[in-house]
């Protein structure tokens, strides 16, 4: 009685759904239960044993279920449960390739589940105790249980028949079915390296890769609820990873390479993976992600599944390569994802593309494509072109490097006709596991990118990539690049450099900057371990930025006191040198410089170390020195280390320190010696520090820091490209469209108070107030008021009212080392400004004048819809809605060319071009005069004009 209640336990005991097993059990394929039969067992231990075995029917297949529950002395007692059905479904039906396949050749034999009690995988007598159980029931039918496959909780399996040879997968389920290593994910396997090896025998299938966020374990499977069209909507699916088995084995023309199970849980379903080619007379086909899901329930629906095919074709040296994948669980916001790849391979060139479609789950299409060109020998004088590349991107974004010296691993630089950088020959999934995210779904956004590889004098290798962005409210254009050399050009050079490039303009910051890195990886001098090393940047703000005005140029960073203003860059590498010659030796040398609106900083260290088992010596200097540019003043210090150490009847320790330190004007300074034994030394020298800074008077500030610089005043809108040329070539009066007509004004210094005049001496504040200050360093003020009026003139003189215009200040920062306080006598170096600019200051405004009124309008506004296309049989061109003005009414060419040969008419001309002549609007030329009398047009009148023209009184005048 034990025996049999420690069989009958119940499941939910046994499979606890905290172990992710109970909820995964196919339990609904429950069969019509037809025989049945027990098998006891009553050892001398006392340990009972049960084994059950259960035959049903479902749908004409025959299922068997078995039960077996053994005790032993190491393992405890185990409970096993063990199913099994027979679906002898063909291979014959699988999408495409199925067809191809020889009849009765392949099929689907067995399906198979195991399910066990207890944490502890059973040892081989235990297992071999449940197998004899379960056979001495009556289920030699059911799968043949070993270690292996009972070290897992729960597995469901398949058995296919290959030609005759079984071959059996399993796939653990709950918490085991975690992916192993070395195991396919998805199966955007787009594109084999050789589908049969030298020996004719099919190659090993190459891993696959992440395709723009696809789920990264799983086979690439229908969800539960694909609608059909390709648009996934399931949530919250259950996959397991794959399980393969190599097969290797020819059906007919299909090479089977591998054999995979991957289990499903909503719903149930057992999915059979395929991985074939199909090929004849040098033309393969790969088939991607070719399998079949079988339900697990009664009926064993089966459903066929087809991710994508693949294309070679090889004609001695000339191979030609393709693949069209679905990827079936796009990452949001794609609901639909379609990749592919074109290769094109010679002996001298290769053609190569990887790209992809989507459709975001708003409607929008993505598309992405890159491809390059290798093998090229173009040369363009010095210049020899050996490759090309390509990017385009539509609703899709592309990101660029942050640092100059990310940009020699930068796939769209590095790959230009380097494999490892950007395998496009691995597939487009390859390719955009690669780019990870530098290129990702996003609306409204369009970008191209084009790059070359290329040789200087055959020394120096260049690889560059132009990419410009357009993206709502921003432009992006990018130069990216890296360059390598070696002296000489042999396998054992003594100097090697690579330089990362990288200069970017954004519209929406307003930033340009250009910056590089040499890469300490591959850069030395003399010797691979003399490491050099160093980062450059030089940085401008225009508008729309903030800090409009702002620029910093550095070489390998800052003064270490120095607290750079926030938009600054940061974390530039000293530029130096890193040489360890041998374990006992260690050089290094590093250098900066740095100048901002303020100051200039330059400094450096240099440090040689040695060190033995018995003596230790070392020399340690540094320089650290800033200028401030007005009021002109510097400081600098140097300082010298010499030291040794010796470990010989004990440590003996000597170091000699010597540090100078420098200042003016006026120029002094004080020598700091540091000796063994005997107190320190001071030597001062020259003048103290200044207790006062000398300030400049208006004059000198304006002369010296402003250059004398004044008002600034131009056209910054609705000026016409058609300027007529004035004599010796300078352009008259500019000619605007009053319409769009915009003026600037910018001042040299900050306006506390901007006002314009509006007519009778009166006056309109337009920013600022009466009371407002701003400081001036040079000439050691902190606060001084700067009022601005503006005041517009005709060529006349008359003062034009600025009441009707529109009048808006224009900010922009100016930089502290002339417009920031004071900073009066300090002993430490001038390093620490909160800032470089002195931000929101009024520089100038912008002034708009008021719409133009019309004065006797002959016709009103016509809308642009209504001239887009004729209207009426007539085909005549239609009116405006509201017309103004005299009416046209019908005339004679005759009529024209009589009003033209009166004198009124010639007076009325002469009138007009002395009315033009005066604006400096004067048609024609001196080969052509303007003031002909028309004769020859009046003769021709009949021809030039095909019709009767309609006329239009002027003001009642003919």
């Amino acid at each position: 009685m034990s025996a049999t209640t420690g069989a009958t336990v119940p499941a939910s005991r046994r499979f606890s759904v905290t172990d992710g097993v109970w909820d995964q059990l196919p339990t609904e394929a429950v069969a019509t239960l037809t025989s049945a039969s027990l098998r006891l067992e009553f050892p001398s231990s006392g340990k009972a044993g049960l084994g059950l075995a259960l035959t049903g029917t479902a749908d004409g297949r025959q299922w068997q279920a078995g039960i077996a529950s053994a005790h032993h002395a190491a393992d405890g007692r185990m409970t096993l449960a063990v199913a099994g059905v027979a679906p002898a479904i063909s291979l014959m039906a699988l999408p495409v390739v199925g067809p191809k396949i020889p009849v009765n050749a392949a099929a689907l034999s067995r399906l198979a589940l195991v399910a066990r009690s207890g944490t502890k995988a059973p040892g081989k007598d235990l297992v071999d105790r449940l197998q004899s159980l379960l056979n001495g029931a009556g289920g030699n039918a059911l799968p043949q249980l070993d270690t292996a496959l009972l070290a897992k909780r729960a597995s469901v399996g398949a058995e296919v028949n290959m030609a005759g040879t079984p071959v059996r997968v399993w796939r653990a389920l709950g918490s085991d079915g975690t992916r192993e290593a070395g195991t396919p994910g998805t199966a955007a396997e787009l594109l084999p390296e050789d589908t049969a090896g030298p020996d004719g025998e099919p190659s090993q299938p190459r891993a696959q890769g992440q395709w723009w966020g696809s789920a990264a374990d799983g086979p690439s499977i229908p969800d539960a609820e694909d609608s059909g069209t390709g648009e996934a909507t399931g949530t919250g699916r259950a996959v397991q990873a794959a399980t393969w088995v190599d097969v290797r084995r020819a059906l007919g023309p299909l090479q089977v390479h591998r054999v995979g199970v991957a289990y499903t849980t909503s719903p149930k379903r057992l999915w059979l993976l395929i991985d074939a080619s199909l090929g004849a007379v040098g033309l393969v086909f790969d088939a991607v992600g070719l399998g079949m899901g079988v339900t697990l329930g009664r009926s064993l629906a089966v459903e066929g599944t087809l991710d994508g095919l693949g294309l070679s074709y090889t004609a001695g040296p000339v191979r030609v390569a393709g693949a069209l994948v679905r990827e079936t669980r796009p990452k949001p916001p794609l609901r639909l994802l379609v990749s592919g790849i074109l290769v094109v391979t010679t002996p001298q060139i290769g053609f190569l593309a990887a790209g992809m479609y989507g459709e975001m789950t708003d409607g929008r299409v993505t598309v992405f494509v890159v491809g390059q060109v290798t093998g090229l020998q173009l040369p363009l004088g010095p210049v020899v072109v050996t490759g090309l590349l390509g990017g385009f991107g539509y609703n899709s974004c592309l990101a660029v490097p942050e640092k100059a010296a990310e940009v020699p691993r930068y796939p769209l630089v590095a790959g230009i006709g380097d494999e490892k950088a950007m395998p496009v020959t691995s597939g487009a999934a390859a390719v955009l596991k690669k780019l990870g995210s530098l290129v990702t779904p996003a609306g409204d956004h369009v970008w191209v990118a084009v790059g070359a590889r290329f040789t200087v004098f055959k020394v120096v290798e260049c690889s560059a990539v132009v990419a410009v962005q357009v993206a709502p409210g921003d432009v992006m254009v990018a130069l990216l690049g890296v360059a390598r050399a070696r002296f000489p050009q042999n396998d054992n050079p003594y100097a090697s450099l690579t330089l990362g490039l990288r200069a970017v303009y954004r519209l929406s910051t307003g930033e340009l900057s250009v910056s590089g890195a040499l890469d300490p990886g591959q850069s030395y001098l003399v010797s691979k371990d003399c490491k050099i090393q160093g980062e450059f940047a030089v940085c401008t703000w225009v508008p729309p930025s903030a800090h409009t005005g702002d620029f910093v140029i550095t070489f390998g960073g800052y003064h270490p006191a120095y607290r750079p203003s926030p938009h600054y860059p940061k974390g530039l590498e000293r530029v130096g040198v890193n040489w360890q010659p041998s374990s006992a030796v260690v050089v290094r040398g590093e250098a900066y410089a740095a100048v901002t609106p303020s100051m200039l900083q330059v400094g450096g260290m240099l440090r040689v170390e040695y060190s033995s088992s018995r003596v230790s010596a070392w020399l340690r200097a540094e320089l650290h020195a800033t200028v401030q540019w007005e009021p002109f003043r510097f400081e600098a210090f140097i300082g010298v280390t010499v030291g040794v150490e010796i470990r010989f009847m004990g440590t003996h320790h000597l170091e000699l320190d010597v540090e100078l330190t420098l200042w003016g004007p006026p120029t002094g300074g004080v020598a700091h010696l540091k000796l063994p034994v005997v107190p320190d030394v001071y030597v001062r020298f020259g003048g103290p520090r200044p207790t006062a800074v000398d300030a400049l008077s208006w004059d000198a500030f304006r002369g010296k820091v402003l250059a004398g610089a004044t008002l600034q005043a131009g056209v910054a809108g609705g000026l016409l490209q058609e300027q007529q040329p004035g004599e010796g070539g300078k352009n008259k009066t500019p000619q605007v469209a009053l319409a769009q007509l915009a003026l600037s004004v910018r001042t040299p210094a900050p306006c506390t108070h901007l006002q314009v005049r509006t007519g009778d001496g009166s006056h309109t504040t337009v920013a600022g107030t009466p009371t407002a200050t701003v400081p001036i360093r040079p000439m050691n003020r902190t606060a001084v008021t700067a009022g601005c009026t503006l005041i517009l003139k005709a060529a006349t003189g008359a003062v034009i009212s600025l009441a009707r215009w529109g009048v808006a200040p224009q900010h922009g920062g100016l930089p502290v080392s002339a417009w920031g306080a004071p900073l009066g006598p300090s002993a430490s170096p001038p390093v620490r400004p909160d800032t470089e600019l002195l931000p929101g200051q009024v520089i100038g405004a912008r002034l708009v004048p008021p719409p133009p009124t019309r004065t006797d309008p002959l016709i009103g506004p016509i809308p642009k819809t209504r001239l887009e296309a004729e209207s009426g049989r007539s085909g005549r061109v239609p009116g405006p809605d509201n017309p103004s003005g005299s009416k046209p009414t019908d005339g004679s060419r005759g009529q024209v060319a009589s009003t033209l040969a009166t004198e009124k008419a010639r007076r009325a001309r002469e009138e007009l071009y002395a009315r033009w002549t005066a604006l400096g609007l004067a048609p024609g030329t001196a080969a052509m005069p303007p003031l002909d009398p028309l004769t020859g047009y009046v003769s021709r009148l009949w021809s030039t004009v095909t019709c009767d023209p309609m006329l239009v009184p002027t003001s009642g005048k003919d």
